[in-house]
Parts: structure tokens; C-alpha cells; sequence
């Protein structure tokens, strides 16, 4: 029985999974056609989905602003481009309140509209 191999270090998967954005499953599909014969067992170089969807998760987890997802919401609130649009953080009942400029100018625009409208 052959073991499988362990997948570290950049490999060509990496691309596949962050730059092209395609799902472990694609993968492992595209290989099998590329590498096996129907009915043969499945050669050990090939990484399991698993080990694939934890690489990609890792990946993303690098850009995140913090792990912890209330933090990150917090430093985002005070940087740019977000600073503009999240406008309140509410952390004993969790809420959120964010709108841009765009949307705020286009309420604006559709209430002048529907007032006009009604008089």
C-alpha cells in the first residue's frame, strides 16, 4: 500500500487554488483524467482534498487584517477605504451599520423622488 505524500512548500497547486480560484474537487478531477487509468488505484502523488482546502484556507487566512473577526472589524473601521463606510459597531447585541457614499446619494435621490411623487 502506497502512502500518501506530504504536501509542503509552494507547489503548482497554489496557483490553481488562489490565483485561478479553483475548487480542490477541479483538481483532483483534471489529475485523474490527466494521470489514471479507470479502475486503478490512485497514485500517491496525488494530494488529497482535504490537505488542498486547508492550503487554500491558509492562504486567504494570510490577508486577513486579524484573526479574529471582531478585531479585524474594529482596525477596519479605522483604516481606509473602509473607515468612510463602516459607520457603527455594536459588540453586547452584535450589529454592524455600513453604507458608502454611493448608497447614501442614491437613498437621497430616491426619497427626493418618491416625496415629489406623493405630493
Amino acid at each position: 500500500m502506497a502512502r500518501k505524500k506530504k504536501l509542503s512548500g509552494k507547489t503548482e497547486f497554489d496557483k490553481l487554488l488562489i490565483e485561478e480560484n479553483k475548487s480542490p474537487a477541479y483538481i483532483r478531477r483534471t489529475m485523474a483524467a490527466k494521470f489514471m487509468v479507470y479502475g486503478k488505484k490512485e497514485p500517491s502523488h496525488f494530494p488529497r482534498s482535504r490537505q488542498l482546502r486547508q492550503r487554500k484556507w491558509r492562504a486567504k487566512r494570510e490577508d486577513y487584517l486579524d484573526p479574529d473577526p471582531l478585531i479585524a472589524l474594529v482596525r477596519m473601521k479605522g483604516d481606509l477605504p473602509y473607515s468612510n463606510v463602516i459607520q457603527d459597531i455594536g459588540f453586547d447585541r452584535f450589529f454592524v451599520h455600513y453604507w458608502s457614499t454611493m448608497e447614501m446619494n442614491n437613498y437621497r435621490e430616491y426619497c427626493k423622488l418618491s416625496t415629489k411623487n406623493f405630493n
